[in-house]
């Protein structure tokens, strides 16, 4: 298990936009259905079943990060005066709570990490963590240890705060699910400690989500098609962006590409780029402007 926390603010690249629908599923927690008289959040498995209110263990929080980016994040908490196995567990997973783990979305580009944001109040020495499980062809490739793979957060976090979860190496992976707990369950009998509580919002495996920084409506500015395979089209209608700029960056802000722009539909070959998320920056006389590419091979 290899962990790097980055501070808030000390983001290397405040530049990454929006939330890679390619890979993790709902990532920014923007989007919950109601279910009688709780919300349970889009494409996630949580412990919400059964509990009558006041208390849920699984909550939409308008308390997310980055303050510019969506509207919601996660809120899981712990209430150990409820017994075993009685909804009093604050944890939410991609696919099932079913042991083996089973596989619950596909993913491309065999990723090495897992980025997001968290904060956490522990309760009694309580141990939240967010847990990464790979498959290739239905089967575990990251299999061992239950915080293998996983951010592991032992103590209090007041503020919102990134990580960068390195995996441990494998070879392919086709697909994944991910698991996130306000305490620390052993067995399936464990109770937390305390009333712990954990947010979490803006999970990737491309790199932070940071800002979201589109000046020009997208009638104005296109990028087609979107995920893009070997080549996309960017189209303007109205604007001047001759002898301006097209370059690319990963989601970690590295340059990809750079070229000139010439045309008002202009092709842009991205067939040597892996599989994710990047993001196109346009500069012209009268634009600049980013927006959110996916690259689908």
């Amino acid at each position: 298990m290899k962990t790097t926390l980055l501070f808030s603010s000390a983001l290397a690249f405040a530049f990454a936009i929006g939330q890679c629908t390619a890979q993790i599923p709902n990532s920014g927690f923007e989007d919950w259905t109601q279910d009688g008289n709780y919300f349970t959040p889009d494409d996630w498995v949580t412990t919400l079943q059964g509990q009558p209110g006041p208390y849920f263990p699984v909550t939409r929080s308008a308390d997310h990060f980055p303050s510019n980016v969506g509207m919601y994040s996660l809120r899981l908490e712990n209430d150990p005066s409820f017994v075993p196995l009685g909804g009093g567990y604050g944890m939410a997973i991609t696919g099932s709570f079913n042991f083996p783990f089973e596989p619950a979305f596909p993913i491309a580009g065999n990723p090495t990490n897992l980025y997001g944001y968290y904060k956490y109040n522990s309760v009694n020495e309580d141990t939240a963590f967010i847990k990464v499980v790979l498959f290739n062809n239905g089967v575990e490739v990251n299999s061992g240890n239950l915080l293998d793979d996983a951010l592991v957060v032992m103590s209090s976090v007041a503020e919102w705060t990134s990580f960068n979860l390195q995996l441990d190496p494998y070879s392919a992976a086709d697909s994944a699910t991910i698991w996130i707990s306000a305490f620390y369950p052993s067995s399936m009998t464990d109770l937390p400690n305390g009333n712990s509580v954990l947010y979490v919002d803006n999970l990737s495996f491309d790199g932070l989500i940071s800002s979201v920084d589109n000046q020009v409506a997208d009638e104005m500015l296109k990028v087609y098609p979107n995920p893009a395979n070997d080549v996309f089209t960017l189209s303007k209608e109205t604007l001047n962006i001759e002898d301006g700029l097209v370059q690319i960056h990963s989601m970690a802000g590295v340059l990809m590409l750079s070229e000139q722009l010439q045309k008002d539909e202009q092709r842009i070959d991205v067939s040597k780029l892996a599989n994710g998320c990047y993001v196109v920056s346009v500069v012209g006389t009268e634009i600049h402007s980013k927006l959110k590419l996916v690259v689908e091979h």
